[in-house]
């Protein structure tokens, strides 16, 4: 299902991460980027190779010509609702009968005007943050299960869990390895992941039930050997904390790998009166995790995944024997061994 993704005032500033992920793993073709303000041609520029037969549009008008079937919102607004200067280009997108594909906090199905016009021209409206029905309480029975689960979790937010979750499960399954990927964000469900869940949509006591249920759900799906699960937040984050514990528990990795930014300093959210909290080294980030999750189950860390490294290790530093990459630019063939090595 070939498909256009909107992403206004926001492909070129490193903001678009579910954008570049379309472009770079959906096996659905991205045929067009809109984003009125962006100067440049194609994606490319943006993210690399995988973006130079991609063409960068003002508007969704000029797109429409690419023969798509679906709008993907590739990018989030503040507080995730519909700006009025996107609607214009929904409509034009539904007029066309395209679907849209939508993680944003404001529902598009309860929009009076844009489900008229879906309904009018057969278009479909999916809202992929509505909070799902179910409300699971975490069992311990993931904790039977016949599979290697893997984790990402980070030292800040957008550190690159979500890409190294998807590079990880292409490595494993490059090597043979029978693979399933649970998702937590939107994105990932966007990606077709096998199960998953938009977690910052559930409750906060339920957050480790899902966290098990789609770590159950993938495993029934598919019968994978390993179990990749994206991760959320990071344990040391003052807002989003409480969900990656919430992760670290329901889904009871045997694994982890530990996503980090080496030239992040502080955490990236825009706190009251500009306070800011430090990201944390990743050795104090790591163990902190560890910690909080032996009374469960104590993970292995099978690898760090860092942007803007490599980080510098010594001989003598405890992830002297740790391998760490660049997802991005070598893959995640080096993280996949580790998984493969886990007992």
């Amino acid at each position: 299902m070939p498909q256009i993704v909107l992403a206004h005032d926001r492909f070129t500033d490193g903001e678009a991460k579910t954008a570049e992920a379309l472009i770079r793993y959906a096996s659905d073709p991205v045929v067009a980027v809109v984003d009125r303000s962006a100067s440049i041609d194609t994606a490319e520029p943006v993210v690399g190779a995988a973006g130079r037969e991609i063409p960068v549009v003002r508007d969704a008008d000029e797109a429409l010509s690419l023969d798509a079937d679906r709008l993907a919102i590739g990018v989030a607004p503040v507080g995730g609702r519909v700006p009025d200067d996107w609607r214009p280009d929904l409509r034009a997108a539904l007029e066309e009968g395209l679907d849209i594909v939508s993680g944003l906090h404001d529902f598009l199905a309860e929009d009076e005007e844009l489900a008229k016009l879906a309904r009018g021209h057969g278009a479909e409206l999916h809202d992929l943050r509505r909070p799902p029905p179910d409300q699971p309480i975490y069992s311990s029975q993931v904790l039977d299960l016949d599979a290697t689960i893997v984790l990402t979790v980070g030292t800040d937010c957008s550190s690159g869990k979500m890409t190294t979750s998807v590079e990880l499960v292409r490595a494993l399954r490059d090597r043979g390895v029978d693979t399933a990927f649970a998702a937590t964000g939107q994105t990932g469900l966007m990606l077709g992941a096998d199960a998953g869940v938009v977690v910052d949509a559930v409750a906060a006591d339920f957050v480790a039930g899902w966290g098990e249920k789609i770590v159950l759900d993938a495993h029934e799906a598919t019968g994978a050997d390993v179990i990749v699960t994206e991760g959320q937040g990071a344990l040391s984050h003052p807002a989003y904390g409480a969900v990656t514990l919430g992760l670290l528990h329901g889904t009871s990795p045997h694994a982890c790998v530990l996503c980090h930014d080496e030239t992040r300093e502080e955490k990236t959210t825009t706190f009251h009166e500009g306070r800011r909290f430090p990201v944390l080294d990743p050795v104090r980030e790591w163990r902190r995790l560890q910690a909080v999750a032996d009374p469960v189950r104590r993970p292995s860390l099978a690898g760090l995944s860092v942007m803007n490294g490599p980080l510098a290790i010594p001989d003598d530093h405890p992830f002297a024997d740790v391998p760490q990459v660049d997802v991005l630019a070598d893959g995640a063939h080096r993280l996949a061994a580790q998984v493969e090595a886990i007992d």
